[in-house]
This record gives structure tokens, sequence and C-alpha cells, in this order.
């Protein structure tokens, strides 16, 4: 399902999770500020539009959706799917 994520739409969740979780006693304290969460943004936006990956004999260039093998796609989707999940879902209790 996460390479159907438009990169955009989810760059932005992403970043929108990462600013509403910073103060979260888990959370890495290192991360906590803006300017490292932009950075963060920006890497993940630089790996998400130049994946490049081959299948048999030719070799593709990925810009528009999760980057297919990359080893932060799994996470990038998690965290994508937590906040629809936050902001989106009834919450029974």
């Amino acid at each position: 399902m996460y390479p159907s994520i438009n990169t955009e739409h989810g760059i932005t969740h992403i970043h929108k999770w990462l600013l509403r979780h910073r103060h979260n006693s888990n959370y890495p304290k290192h991360l906590a500020d803006i300017s490292s969460i932009t950075n963060l943004i920006n890497l993940l936006r630089l790996v998400m539009t130049s994946n490049i990956f081959q299948f048999d004999d030719t070799h593709w260039l990925q810009t528009s959706v999760t980057a297919i093998g990359t080893s932060v796609a799994p996470t990038y989707a998690t965290i994508y799917y937590a906040y629809h999940e936050e902001t989106t879902q009834n919450n029974h209790t």
C-alpha cells in the first residue's frame, strides 16, 4: 500500500506529525527543535524525489510516490498512516 502515497501529500503529513509529537517524552531531544525537523523533512524530500531503481535492464527515476526499496519507506508509511489515524478516526474509550 505504501507505494501509492503521493510524495508531497506524504511529506506534508509527516511534517505535521513530527511537529505534533515533538514535545512527547519519547521523542528524541535532538529532533525536537524546528530546524532539526526542517532538515529531516528536506532530507526526506530528497530521498522521495531522487530514487533511482533498476527493473530488469531498465533504470527508473521515481519522483512522485514513496521511494520503493529505500530503508526509510516503511517508517515513512507508518508515520503517514499514524497521522491519518490520529487526526481522522474517532477515539472510542
